[in-house]
């Protein structure tokens, strides 16, 4: 499972289009890519999003979660409401923007 995860400026602007004007500027961009191995899997926690909730533009989907200990270790690749999130992998490029309203989980 890979997915791109690119934090931006807290400037408010999640809109696709800011997006290349932050990767031709290298203002404010990250990319972590952060795969993550099976035996870290929990059947409660906080939840992994991955290629599956970007492709499908549905954050609801999908039952991997990791364990707070671990999340705690890797709390700098939490999502937040407004990051964009794109596929590598499968449907290379397919983006989606995190929702207002979502479980806590990490990319």
């Amino acid at each position: 499972m890979e997915t791109v995860h690119i934090r931006g400026p807290d400037d408010g602007d999640s809109s696709v289009s800011s997006v290349g004007d932050r990767f031709k500027t290298g203002q404010g961009s990250a990319f972590e890519l952060q795969p993550f191995i099976i035996e870290y899997y929990s059947e409660i926690g906080y939840k992994i999003y991955g290629q599956e909730q970007v492709i499908s533009d549905d954050f609801d989907y999908g039952d991997y979660y990791i364990t707070d200990e671990r999340y705690r270790k890797l709390e700098n690749c939490k999502i937040q409401s407004g990051d964009i999130l794109i596929s590598l992998v499968g449907t290379f490029g397919q983006i989606s923007i995190v929702p207002n309203k979502f479980e806590p989980g990490m990319i």
